[in-house]
């Protein structure tokens, strides 16, 4: 075998090992193709999450993100995930087991001042909305109260909740204006049509961040 060809195996085998072999499934069993499935997303995290953040995940769904998260931060305990369908929390816990992760903090519920409920069934693209009747049958945490359920202060947020991160954005600063002391947000920006996303940048440079990389999902940090 020449040194080209012994090269290209060492690389497949390499690639196989570090994220290939995985396997993701969906509540029906069906096996997600985790390597082009949110792919900028994963790739967003495997770039800018690092060992030592204290990251918030908002909208796990399967967990193919989650794992790229905790992956890099190295101590499980350094991550929350949070998903609030309760119909695939049961596939995205046993898909995080089958990476490993299987102690790995997951919060089934919604994070804000008021409880939520789930809006319609759109698989990646289901979404909350409040309520205040007998539907609201999701659990729900303040921030705080999250950080105090896991014994965690967050220092990172991770955000592809259907256009949930404004509305926690200013849950967030009614406790810490300055958002301190979260130096790190990506954030992919569904449903542009129903999120006022120029109100959101407009808070966070306030805030001192600054947008280093993204169109559809971005990364802000603070300077």
């Amino acid at each position: 075998m020449n040194a080209s060809l012994l090269f290209l195996l060492i690389l497949c085998i390499f690639i196989f090992y570090s994220t290939g072999y995985r396997t993701f499934k969906d509540e029906n069993g069906k096996v997600i193709p985790h390597l082009t499935v949110e792919k900028q997303e994963q790739d967003m995290v495997a770039e800018y999450i690092h060992e030592g953040d204290k990251v918030l995940e908002l909208g796990a769904r399967y967990g193919t993100v989650s794992a790229v998260i905790l992956d890099n931060v190295k101590d499980e305990r350094d991550c929350v995930v949070v998903e609030p369908d309760s119909k695939v929390t049961d596939a995205l816990k046993s898909n995080l087991e089958g990476c490993n992760y299987g102690n790995a903090h997951v919060f089934v519920g919604t994070v804000g001042p008021t409880k939520q409920k789930i809006k319609g069934d759109y698989n990646y693209a289901t979404y909350t909305v409040e309520c205040n009747d007998d539907t609201c049958d999701i659990d729900n945490l303040t921030y705080d109260e999250l950080q105090r359920k896991y014994n965690i202060e967050f220092n990172t947020i991770v955000a592809d909740c259907e256009g949930c991160l404004p509305q926690v954005i200013d849950h967030i600063s009614t406790s810490s204006p300055s958002l301190q002391p979260l130096k790190k947000i990506i954030v992919e920006t569904d449903y542009p049509d129903r999120v006022d996303y120029e109100k959101l940048y407009g808070k966070l440079k306030t805030c001192g961040f600054n947008k280093t990389k993204g169109d559809f999902v971005q990364v802000w940090e603070r300077t």
